[in-house]
């Protein structure tokens, strides 16, 4: 299946978009104020009762995270967040962890191309593990976090298309309209109270919040700001 474009095996070595795609790849992201070098260093954080040495290998690349596992959770099942005792076993566990993919697919911009690239293939991970009483995350596990990230995302790009389009008006002298695209509001979402879903005509309590915001979603907000007087938010019909 794979030679034929069904599938992808996800692994470290592979080619893209499966190499991206691995818990070892460099794709910093920060999760609940942590700053993150890799999947695997979070994964292999949660083994560390300690808070100090969890944000050490929190920080640390695939394979030097990889290099710090342990097994002592294995004895009791528990592993660990920022002094928080949780089952390994439990709901909470795989809420955290999805969480943490979350924040890792909205704030890298190569995982998410990656995942996305994956449209209609079925993922797995042949060098995975499959007991979850004996590692952190099972192959299963894994490529279902993955499957519903690629899933959900498409799901909400085909709602923006039944809604209204945000125009936003910066004055400056003389006055320009721009207007945000479908593309631009896909990433205004991961940005409460900045773009979208504003009212009519809702002057921005945080013009500065939102030019650093902007200039992320729109290249002509790259321009000069110091004629910058005010930013307006208007839904467009």
């Amino acid at each position: 299946m794979v030679r034929l474009g069904r599938a992808v095996d996800i692994w470290s070595h592979s080619e893209y978009p499966s190499q991206v795609l691995s818990n070892l790849c460099s794709n910093p992201f920060t999760f609940d104020g942590v700053p993150c070098g890799s999947m695997e260093g979070f994964l292999q954080s949660l083994k560390q009762q300690d808070r100090d040495k969890q944000r050490q290998i929190c920080a640390m690349k695939g394979r030097n995270a990889k290099r710090a596992t342990s097994t002592r959770w294995q004895t009791d099942q528990i592993v660990w967040w920022k002094d928080i005792a949780i089952d390994r076993q439990s709901e909470d566990f795989q809420q955290l962890v999805r969480h943490a993919y979350q924040a890792m697919f909205e704030q890298s911009e190569r995982f998410r191309a990656a995942l996305m690239a994956t449209r209609g293939m079925r993922l797995y991970h042949s060098r995975g593990k499959s007991n979850p009483f004996k590692t952190i995350l099972t192959e299963q596990e894994f490529c279902q976090i993955l499957t519903g990230l690629r899933d959900n995302y498409d799901r909400r790009d085909k709602g923006l298309g039944h809604r209204r389009l945000i125009f936003v008006e910066v004055e400056y002298a003389p006055r320009q309209q721009l207007l945000i695209t479908k593309d631009s509001l896909i990433r205004a979402d991961k940005m409460p109270g900045i773009i979208d879903e504003l009212p009519d005509g809702l002057l921005c309590r945080s013009p500065a919040k939102f030019i650093h915001a902007g200039m992320t979603l729109h290249p002509l907000l790259h321009r000069s700001m110091s004629g910058l007087r005010s930013i307006r938010c208007s839904a467009g019909r």
